[in-house]
């Protein structure tokens, strides 16, 4: 299994009228492969590569971002009002929480090397993982590798 591939993808919600009800729908308008460093002027060069062929200048009302500097930078150099996303601060909140104990602290590194053990060796071990949780009666889940949020400035 090769090492994680950087990717920024970008989404948008497009309000459909159904029944007089307005409801809202997903569209990934792109998903790109992050080639050079994280920094927000190219971040910035890759939401103008998704926005322009769309002609979605001035178009769009708000970005939804992660906590990091460089999507900040990145949001405000192609002049998009920018929130930050409430699963990546709580994640982050749940995170320093954990880690305010030492005993908690040895507790997750050690599952999380668990599971990135598994993860690297998916194909081999996937199928027993299977069957084990089969034969206990358990209901078959994939195991989900917690991913740090990095900060980087521009």
């Amino acid at each position: 299994m090769c090492g994680l591939i950087p990717l920024i993808h970008i989404q948008g919600s497009v309000p459909l009228d159904i029944f007089c009800i307005t409801a809202f729908c997903a569209v990934v308008l792109r998903v790109m492969v992050l080639y050079s460093d994280h920094k927000g002027d190219y971040l910035a060069s890759k939401l103008t590569d998704a926005i322009s062929p769309r002609q979605l200048e001035g178009k769009i009302q708000e970005g939804v971002r992660d906590n990091a500097a460089n999507m900040i930078c990145a949001m405000h150099i192609v002049h998009i009002i920018d929130v930050s996303c409430m699963a990546h601060t709580l994640q982050l909140v749940i995170r320093d929480a954990l880690f305010t104990q030492s005993r908690d602290e040895t507790l997750v590194k050690k599952a999380c090397k668990l599971v990135s053990h598994f993860k690297h060796t998916e194909q081999s071990c996937c199928r027993k993982r299977e069957e084990g949780q089969k034969t206990c009666n358990l209901t078959v889940h994939k195991l989900l590798q917690d991913v740090e949020t990095v900060l980087i400035s521009c």
